[in-house]
């Protein structure tokens, strides 16, 4: 069940997160995200993952930390390809993904989804270029 959770996570965020490498795709696959976690509201993969993780069971642990390998690993290319001089790309990945997670914590507990938005368009602010507009999700 873990792996088929894990796989739902990622795949919601397609084709997105396959390609961070302009400014407009990432407001996209935020837009995505954004709009994927609130339609699933208490009802988060993520949260039957963590839910699995705290059993302590190994193979959800493995699952779970294969996820966010995953997840860092898009996000870090994304990154890369945004701000190239960028000295901490992979604490900035972490960033954004701890924004997501944070946003979806709080998400579940009160059923709102700003903090979700304002997590995640916060954390990837930094990587908007100087000459693209910002954008309200």
């Amino acid at each position: 069940m873990a792996g088929h959770e894990a796989a739902q996570v990622l795949e919601a965020q397609q084709p997105y997160l396959g390609d961070l490498t302009t400014w407009e795709s990432w407001q996209k696959w935020c837009e995505a995200v954004i709009n994927h976690y609130a339609e699933l509201g208490q009802r988060c993969p993520l949260g039957s993952l963590t839910s699995e993780l705290g059993k302590s069971s190994p193979q959800a642990r493995a699952v779970v930390t294969g996820l966010y390998e995953a997840w860092e690993a898009a996000l870090l290319r994304g990154v890369q390809a945004l701000t190239p001089g960028d000295e901490t790309p992979v604490d900035r990945a972490r960033g954004i993904l701890v924004a997501i997670q944070g946003g979806v914590v709080m998400l579940r507990a009160t059923d709102r989804v700003d903090y979700l938005i304002a997590g995640l368009t916060g954390a990837i602010e930094p990587l908007r270029p100087a000459d693209a507009a910002a954008r309200v999700l």
